[in-house]
């Protein structure tokens, strides 16, 4: 049932923003109503000790404490902070806690894969649909039904409409679906749930997005690397880690716009948008070093005139703004040590299981990354703070199946005379 949980969660993200229910004040999608009865499991889970509380979890709780405090003191209202404190709190601490609670090993989450790769397929055929055909259907029909405001611009890029899907905005359906397909790749699924996944991933290519073709560029790239990784002795994650700290510090010492700026400028499809980046990067964090510890809150941020827009695509930086530095620092702790737990206990699982770990891992390194132009909400931000508390709760290994090196004790002490370790785990032969 918890599995089942966390699908019906990743379902209810799929409902279009013209199917949002606001009342008395409140902003409530489904996926949050969804999370009111979903709170009893959550503490049901920690009483009967299924969700164990480690490190990387105090991070998540802080940094929502943190975002309460910082909307306060901003505003100086308490029903500002309960509102905007509140719906952070589910997006990012809630999510994270039912991802902890539900999925807690390889087969949890390979069960999971299944579950929603239906529903991921259907999205991306939206959003392909969209961009060939160059006609809304998915969220022009539910404005129809309810009445809200449709708000999508259609774009075109490349002679393409950027799809949306049920997304408030084509960079987010285009992100949202390239983070599934290194997971995907690594899954060990057979048959349909795997190759539907796989191609419902590069639905995120319809949303014309650089941030989606990145993350399908270096989401393949880096579960091809580790596919090397298994073939070639000589090449390694440790040596792969060396290269970037190198290229990456060449190119901050070398280049006038560093890191960020290059990246920026060379795999943005876009280049007014582009420029729009790198100026967002400048004047943010003049806005947040003179705001370090509470941000604006949803105040304007300061910029020069001729910005006339107030988007800010880096969600990082937007969190520093918003809520203060600490926010976004612990936020980023929780993602790295969700990356990290992954990468050094899947050292420990049989090989199937190390693969998919490190799917999720590079999955969500890339979508960190992506982070850096994309200002995550709604219900692409829940899904990202699923995918970290999924990589925690792999990562602690409080609850697993059977790892590899556990399966060599344990035969290796009742290995019988003339027997192997190999020939015990092998299936008995016929007669």
């Amino acid at each position: 049932m918890p599995v089942y949980l966390a699908a019906t969660l990743i379902y209810l993200l799929f409902i279009p923003e013209q199917l949002h229910v606001r009342a008395v004040g409140l902003y409530l999608p489904p996926y949050r109503i969804f999370m009111f009865p979903a709170t009893l499991y959550l503490l049901s889970s920690a009483v009967g000790g299924r969700l164990r509380f480690v490190w990387p979890d105090l991070l998540v709780a802080l940094a929502a404490a943190w975002i309460w405090l910082a909307s306060y003191m901003t505003s100086g209202e308490i029903s500002t902070a309960m509102n905007q404190g509140g719906a952070h709190t589910l997006d990012i601490a809630f999510a994270y806690f039912l991802a902890r609670a539900a999925i807690q090993t390889p087969r949890d989450l390979r069960l999971f894969l299944v579950l929603v790769a239906p529903g991921i397929a259907l999205m991306s055929l939206f959003v392909v649909q969209e961009a060939v055909t160059h006609t809304r259907v998915l969220q022009r029909v539910a404005a129809d039904i309810t009445g809200s405001p449709y708000r999508l611009r259609d774009d075109i890029r490349l002679g393409l409409m950027r799809g949306t899907g049920p997304f408030p905005h084509p960079i987010l359906a285009g992100i949202f679906l390239s983070s599934f397909l290194p997971i995907y790749l690594a899954s060990g699924l057979r048959g349909w749930p795997r190759t539907l996944g796989i191609a419902a991933s590069f639905g995120g290519f319809f949303s014309m997005s650089s941030a989606a073709l990145l993350g399908l560029l270096m989401g393949g790239l880096l579960w091809c690397y580790d596919w090397l990784t298994e073939k070639i002795s000589n090449v390694t994650w440790s040596i792969f880690l060396f290269a970037s700290g190198i290229l990456f510090t060449t190119v901050e010492m070398t280049s006038n716009s560093g890191f960020y700026g290059l990246m920026i400028r060379y795999a943005s499809l876009n280049t007014t948008s582009a420029y729009n980046r790198v100026l967002i990067w400048n004047y943010g964090t003049e806005n947040i070093a003179q705001h370090p510890w509470f941000g604006l809150g949803y105040a304007d941020w300061v910029r020069p005139s001729w910005m006339h827009s107030g988007s800010f695509d880096h969600f990082w930086l937007i969190m520093a703004l918003r809520f203060g530095i600490p926010a976004s620092m612990l936020l980023i702790g929780a993602t790295v040590a969700g990356i990290i737990l992954l990468a050094i206990k899947s050292s420990t699982y049989r090989k199937q299981d190390a693969r998919l770990m490190r799917g999720l891992a590079i999955s969500l390194a890339v979508f960190a990354l992506g982070a850096v132009s994309v200002s995550l909400w709604l219900s692409v931000l829940v899904w990202f703070f699923v995918l970290v508390g999924i990589s925690v709760s792999l990562g602690v290994n409080l609850k697993r199946e059977i790892p590899r090196t556990a399966i060599r004790r344990v035969v290796s002490s009742r290995e019988a005379p003339g027997q192997t370790e190999e020939n015990r785990l092998l299936p008995p032969r016929r007669r």
